[in-house]
């Protein structure tokens, strides 16, 4: 009996103890939860206090695509690969006069209009030309009804055969002239500000509308100054909105005062010669240099890029053409030309594409910002940001800097637009810094401010910028921020 009695209480005591330690152990482990989680909320909003704070964005060395500047691919998109199209912001197509104007006053938009929505379905703009001569193509690009009309012409022969068998406009004819005129006319009024187009040649003097005149220099004329400004002169009338072009030769100093005044009045210049032999039609893109800074410069190939890699004369070299791109400003670049060229230039030089999609035109990147981390809703507080564009020359399409508050599903919950930040004043290979006074109007609680860049008020952010954290929506984030 004694025996049991003394069992019975070790067991007791045994229990005691282990109710005692196992409940000391349970209110430790609690504490220690609480205590890293910072459970309570009226402690820790009293131990956070409002500073001004400093961030870096992430920035990223992957291929920034944007719309007004950027490589361009041409031809129907379904001639190109995914991996052209995903490196490219521009699709480009040249048309022919006849196609587009069958009859007196009727017009086949809808060639045109296919284009734009097939290159708009894979999120690119387009661009186009309209020809009066082409000696790759028909022997006649001018509507027969023109003719008609008495329009004077010559023959011409093409690049393979001494024939003359390519109908070429007298350029200063009258008929030919007005006509002109009046499907400039009607072009813009169809065209003029759709948002979907980034440039339109003017390609109505010379073969393949480039302002020169081989290889039928033998029976047509060069005109003068005055009567090509009568055939550049209704694009520039009728064209408020959609940015125009014509193709700066090179080879002409004649040329150069009437180009001059086509810049001038907001008519930017395109070299169709750029990696080909200088004094052979080739050029590095100097000779563009009065438009540099004022409108979005275009480059296109000497020919193919196959053509420039095996040329006997001048070897493609990819130095030399990094060299061009910094020293001329491009705003776009074709690349390579027709068919599967683009895609045979990327297999070939991928690493070069990605390069000079950064450098070409504008390349934006925020490389700090500051602000108050704890902030009143509907009170005005200071943002500062500070941008780099380090493409080799501005933005020319309209761009509007919105910054806002995002929630925890990254939906827009506050924003504003500072009226003073003007995109187009970030000079290439500057840092520009900004400063506003922000009035975000929110419920209490944590929020991530971000920036966002339009092309117009409404909708997403349209442009890419250089840094790497971004919603699916496209704002750029800077950082945490809490409204009390």
């Amino acid at each position: 009996m004694r025996n049991f009695k003394i069992t019975i209480f070790f067991t007791l005591c045994f229990i005691a103890f282990t109710v005692f330690f196992a409940g000391c152990s349970g209110s430790s482990n609690k504490e220690d939860k609480n205590k890293g989680n910072n459970v309570n909320k009226e402690d820790n909003n009293e131990s956070v206090l409002p500073e001004e704070i400093t961030v870096n964005p992430v920035k990223t060395d992957e291929p920034v695509i944007n719309p007004g500047m950027g490589w361009i691919l041409y031809g129907d998109p379904s001639n190109q690969t995914p991996e052209t199209l995903a490196l490219s912001s521009t699709g480009y197509m040249r048309f022919s006069w006849s196609d587009l104007n069958p009859e007196e006053g009727v017009y086949n938009w809808s060639i045109i209009d296919n284009a734009i929505e097939n290159w708009k379905n894979c999120g690119k703009q387009f661009a186009f030309g309209v020809m009066s001569v082409n000696t790759s193509g028909a022997p006649k690009q001018i509507p027969d009804w023109i003719f008609d009309k008495g329009m004077q012409y010559t023959m011409g022969k093409g690049e393979s055969s001494d024939d003359l068998s390519f109908y070429i406009p007298v350029w200063n004819d009258p008929v030919y002239i007005e006509e002109c005129a009046k499907f400039a006319e009607a072009l813009a009024e169809k065209y003029d500000g759709n948002p979907d187009i980034a440039f339109i040649d003017i390609r109505n003097f010379g073969n393949w509308g480039e302002n020169h005149l081989y290889p039928f220099e033998a029976t047509s004329v060069f005109i003068s100054d005055d009567d090509l400004k009568k055939l550049w002169q209704p694009y520039i009338d009728n064209f408020k909105k959609t940015q125009l072009a014509i193709c700066c030769n090179g080879s002409d100093d004649k040329d150069k005062n009437v180009e001059k005044w086509a810049v001038d009045n907001g008519v930017t210049y395109r070299r169709d010669g750029l990696m080909g032999k200088i004094g052979w039609g080739g050029s590095n893109g100097d000779e563009l240099s009065y438009a540099f800074g004022k409108l979005p410069v275009i480059w296109e190939f000497f020919g193919s890029f196959r053509s420039l890699e095996n040329s006997a004369d001048r070897k493609w070299n990819d130095d030399e053409f990094i060299e061009n791109i910094k020293n001329n400003q491009p705003t776009y670049i074709g690349m390579g030309q027709w068919g599967d060229d683009a895609a045979y230039m990327l297999s070939k030089k991928e690493d070069l594409i990605k390069q000079a999609a950064n450098m070409m035109g504008y390349h934006f990147t925020v490389v700090q910002a500051k602000y108050m981390n704890i902030i009143d809703s509907g009170q005005d507080s200071n943002i500062s940001v500070s941008i780099e564009n380090s493409g080799v020359t501005r933005i020319f399409t309209d761009c509007i800097i919105k910054l806002t508050l995002l929630n925890e599903y990254d939906a827009e919950v506050s924003g504003e637009i500072p009226t003073d930040w003007d995109a187009k004043s970030f000079s290439p290979g500057t840092i520009t810094d900004l400063s506003a006074n922000i009035n975000f109007s929110a419920e209490p609680g944590d929020y991530r401010i971000a920036i966002g860049f339009f092309s117009d008020v409404g909708g997403n952010p349209t442009y890419n910028i250089g840094n790497s954290v971004k919603t699916k929506n496209n704002w750029y984030i800077l950082g945490n921020i809490s409204v009390k």
